[in-house]
């Protein structure tokens, strides 16, 4: 079992009787359906439907679990990153009128994704009765300081994810050392994540794309009423206009990020992420044009069709 450290985490929190209101007319999910007990997880998007943005709403508070929730208070992991530009775009919109307040604590909290075989056991280790189900929020204390975690969020996350602010970090990681889980580099987790066919902040999740195109749609209401973006999103969905998928491929060699792909000598994609599996060699992720995002499908990558690596899609996650 083991643990990726996220660099540059981003964290912040909406208070005022208005937030909720405020998030539902500012992104794609209908935020009202917060129960405070599940994570809730809505996309951040410009007037064109390109993702700006992805946030998952916790409910407060931030310090003792025994506080109880806060009806006002909702605490929001934006992507790695994107901490400091999300809270300036969303104040700047706050309206005169709107009882809402934000505030960036990026820097006050450390987050990690543990997962793999053991992590069940680890969690209980740590101070948890029990794993949180997919999306449940939940929080222990231990040795003095509250752990909060998030269960897999399928479409987001390897495994759990976990937040401990920034001055229990060292005591955290040796908990974690102590409980047999393992730090992974950056090379690791980004196989494992192709792997699983998890976008990233800047390569899926970018301002290139809409949230349905990189599998993002259990983020998307259909019948939720004004937000930014939402005409385009609508005519995606009423008139089949999603016409390239994030996919998988399994390549003969190594590529590069931004890749061209190409199909009877014509352009149909692009590599968006790339790394080497122990499982399955040299993959990627990659936004393909339909039809060719079928799995089976034989795709070239290059900088031109001519001199171009064999691939093959599949479907994600990936699998033996």
């Amino acid at each position: 079992m083991s643990y990726y450290l996220i660099e540059n985490p981003g964290y912040f929190e909406i208070k005022g009787e208005d937030g909720i209101d405020f998030l539902q007319r500012q992104t794609t999910n209908d935020v009202h359906k917060f129960d405070r007990k599940s994570a809730l997880v809505t996309v951040l998007t410009s007037p064109k439907a390109r993702i700006l943005d992805v946030l998952t709403l916790l409910p407060g508070p931030t310090t003792n679990q025994n506080e109880g929730v806060q009806e006002n208070c909702m605490l929001i992991l934006s992507l790695p990153g994107y901490g400091t530009s999300t809270v300036k775009f969303l104040t700047d919109r706050i309206f005169f009128m709107d009882k809402v307040s934000i505030s960036e604590m990026s820097g006050d909290f450390i987050q990690i994704e543990l997962y793999g075989d053991g992590a069940d056991s680890t969690m209980i280790k740590i101070g948890f009765e029990a794993p949180p189900d997919p999306g449940e929020i939940l929080s222990t204390e231990n040795n003095g300081y509250l752990i909060r975690t998030v269960g897999r969020i399928n479409e987001l996350q390897l495994g759990y994810r976990l937040l401990v602010t920034l001055d229990k970090k060292d005591s955290f990681l040796n908990l974690m050392k102590e409980s047999g889980a393992l730090p992974v580099n950056e090379e690791q987790f980004n196989a494992l994540r192709i792997e699983a066919g998890i976008p990233r902040a800047g390569y899926e999740l970018s301002s290139d794309y809409t949230p349905l195109e990189v599998g993002l749609k259990n983020m998307v209401s259909e019948i939720k009423g004004c937000y930014t973006g939402q005409e385009v999103i609508a005519r995606q969905i009423n008139y089949d206009k999603v016409t390239k998928h994030l996919s998988g491929l399994k390549l003969q060699e190594g590529v590069k990020i931004n890749e061209r792909i190409w199909f009877d000598g014509k352009f149909v994609g692009v590599i968006t992420s790339a790394g080497y599996s122990e499982r399955h060699g040299d993959i990627a992720l990659a936004i393909v044009k339909r039809p060719h995002n079928q799995p089976g499908t034989e795709l070239y990558v290059g900088q031109s069709s001519e001199d171009a690596v064999m691939s093959q899609v599949v479907e994600l996650p990936f699998t033996n």
